[in-house]
């Protein structure tokens, strides 16, 4: 009866707590989409969807590498690859990387077939729409492509190197590298045996790389220098943090105390207002609460009442 006295006031209470829970929904939302719209601006810039990745390794340190990844509790996942060498022709505007890469580190590229799959006879390879539709190629699983590779650093001139065409997935066209997938088996017969001495020079062909992912992104920093002093790895291997997740806890990155201090004038806003709603409801109804204790209503029975 209480209820069908005051329904205006009780729809005004109701809507109250509605738009309350409106602006909490919309200030994480927003938020977050921010956030995300910015780090997948970063992610696409610097052609790296991981939260970690590991560059510049010699055969024998991407084992010692993989045996790291293996048995620490703080990866979730990581992926493997092997940089064979750039595309050299002409009618690219744009740099197209020879590799070769997991499922994982293809994902970390964003570059996985959409149609067909990775590589897996020696003789295949997958490729974006861009560098198909550059090349003058039909988007069919099948077509033999032709490509001069710089695989050799000590070669006179690139290795003109023919696959079949096993998958493709679409292309950003303002991207300015594109990546051309090999089977494991062309990488590991083809790939330049390269040391850390040639590294050091700045010859990369053959180095192999990891894509790592953490079960959290917090501390992201501490578990990639954890890794980077895993035993046979050398002091100039490249352990770098993915640039967009920097925007995290940079100086110049993301403005928590901001957020904080927003969310806690929200919160106060909320609470007041669905406070004094509830508030201004009790102390109308006092009188009615103190003549039903004069009549007998047990305390347990107002306090149901009080919150009905």
């Amino acid at each position: 009866r209480f209820m069908r006295m005051n329904r205006t006031r009780n729809l005004i209470a109701i809507l109250a707590i509605v738009l309350t829970a409106l602006l909490f929904t919309s200030l994480f939302t927003g938020a977050s989409a921010m956030l995300r719209s910015k780090m997948d601006a970063d992610m696409k810039v610097y052609h790296s969807y991981s939260h970690a990745f590991i560059q510049r390794l010699t055969p024998k340190e991407s084992l010692c590498a993989a045996d790291a990844l293996q048995s620490s509790p703080a990866v979730s996942k990581y992926g493997t690859g092997i940089f064979l060498g750039v595309v050299m022709d002409s009618r690219f505007s744009f740099q197209t990387e020879v590799r070769y890469g997991d499922q994982a580190m293809a994902e970390s590229f964003n570059s996985v077939p959409s149609v067909g799959t990775l590589p897996e006879a020696e003789n295949e390879i997958a490729l974006s729409t861009v560098i198909l539709d550059t090349l003058g190629l039909p988007r069919t699983l099948g077509t033999t492509v032709t490509l001069p590779i710089d695989i050799d650093p000590g070669a006179s001139g690139p290795s003109s190197c023919t696959f079949t065409l096993s998958g493709y997935w679409d292309g950003d066209k303002i991207d300015n590298i594109q990546y051309a997938w090999v089977s494991k088996s062309f990488a590991e017969k083809n790939a330049h045996p390269v040391t850390r001495e040639e590294i050091s020079g700045g010859i990369f062909n053959g180095v192999r790389d990891c894509a790592v992912w953490y079960r959290t992104i917090w501390n992201i920093e501490k578990k990639t220098a954890a890794l980077s002093e895993a035993p046979g790895l050398s002091e100039t291997a490249g352990f770098q943090i993915n640039p967009a997740y920097r925007y995290l806890y940079a100086e110049d990155g993301f403005s928590w105390s901001a957020v904080l201090a927003i969310l806690l004038i929200i919160l106060l806003a909320g609470y007041l207002i669905i406070y004094n709603i509830f508030n201004i409801s009790v102390k109308n109804d006092i009188r009615a609460y103190g003549l039903l204790k004069n009549v007998g209503a047990s305390g347990k029975q107002l306090k149901k009442l009080v919150r009905m």
